[in-house]
């Protein structure tokens, strides 16, 4: 394999993984301070089905405080599938 190809996973490998940390607007208008890990997925190929993209938040900030334990199931899924459709530019 190049030298070129190599960089050129590299570079992907770096974009496909990451951590974020992002200021959200929460339904009432309080702004939330989110931190996780996206990984971009994988399209399919003629012998590969591919894979989507996860999203996993690891904490969620109010005021400096942890309140993912607060938070519903439901906002956490709903604030991941919004956050994965951004990053995913659909």
């Amino acid at each position: 394999m190049s030298d070129s190809v190599k960089k050129y996973f590299e570079m992907k490998e770096e974009k496909r993984n990451h951590s974020f940390s992002i200021a959200y607007p929460f339904d009432t208008g309080i702004m939330l301070d989110i931190e996780g890990v996206y990984e971009e997925g994988e399209p399919a190929t003629y012998d590969y089905p591919g894979s989507p993209s996860e999203l996993t938040i690891e904490s969620i900030m109010l005021d400096g405080k942890d309140i993912y334990d607060l938070v519903s199931d439901f906002h956490i899924e709903q604030i991941g599938e919004t956050l994965r459709i951004e990053f995913d530019g659909n």
